[in-house]
Parts: structure tokens; C-alpha cells; sequence
């Protein structure tokens, strides 16, 4: 049996991507969606900020999973620079300057069937 992926196509945080098609399957559509969940801020100063560990996020993650009760499709880590608030992370031209410093952070992306 022959199998083919067709691509996704992706706007405003959600997906609607085309399952795996057979020759003799039509098209099935799974809407998704995805949740970023940014690492806590602990303590805040003046020159530098403390965040809580990944495993923190993580566990965090699992608990927003579990309070929703969404089916999961996929989760995974991003590591983007200079984000603030979780509307940052879905820009999609996210830039770095070499005459100022960055501030990477890893979140974590919870990808999930609508």
C-alpha cells in the first residue's frame, strides 16, 4: 500500500492539517491547535531575571493537559529569543540584534486536536 503525507497549512495558531492519504481514502481534516507554556518567572531584577527549571514547565504542561483534557497530538521544546508573554512565541519573524544581548528561553509547545 502506497502512502503520502500532504502538507500542513498554518495560520493564527491553528492548523488544519490533511491526514495520511491512501488512492482509495478521501481526504480526512484534523483541526489542531497548540498551547505554549513559558517558563515561570521567579525572581525578577533589575539585570537579570530567574526562571523556574524546564522540568517545571514541563510539569506544568501535563497539568494544563490534564485540566483541559485534550487529545495531544505532538509536544516539543522551542527555544526562541527575547520573549516576554506567550503572544511573542507565535510571531513568526523573530529577530536578533548583534549590538544588543538576547535572552533565549525554552518553552514548552503543546500541539492538540480540536
Amino acid at each position: 500500500m502506497h502512502w503520502r503525507t500532504v502538507c500542513a497549512r498554518f495560520g493564527y495558531g491553528k492548523v488544519v492539517l490533511p491526514s495520511l492519504v491512501t488512492p482509495n481514502v478521501s481526504q480526512i481534516r484534523m483541526p489542531l491547535s497548540y498551547k505554549d507554556i513559558l517558563p515561570a518567572v521567579l525572581k525578577s531584577g533589575f539585570f537579570s531575571t530567574e526562571h523556574e527549571a524546564l522540568s517545571a514547565t514541563v510539569a506544568r504542561a501535563s497539568e494544563w493537559v490534564s485540566g483541559v483534557g485534550v487529545r495531544v497530538i505532538n509536544v516539543e521544546t522551542v527555544v526562541l529569543p527575547n520573549i516576554r508573554k506567550v503572544e511573542d512565541a507565535s510571531q513568526v519573524g523573530i529577530r536578533t540584534s548583534g549590538e544588543m544581548s538576547s535572552h533565549w528561553y525554552q518553552i514548552v509547545r503543546v500541539w492538540y486536536e480540536v
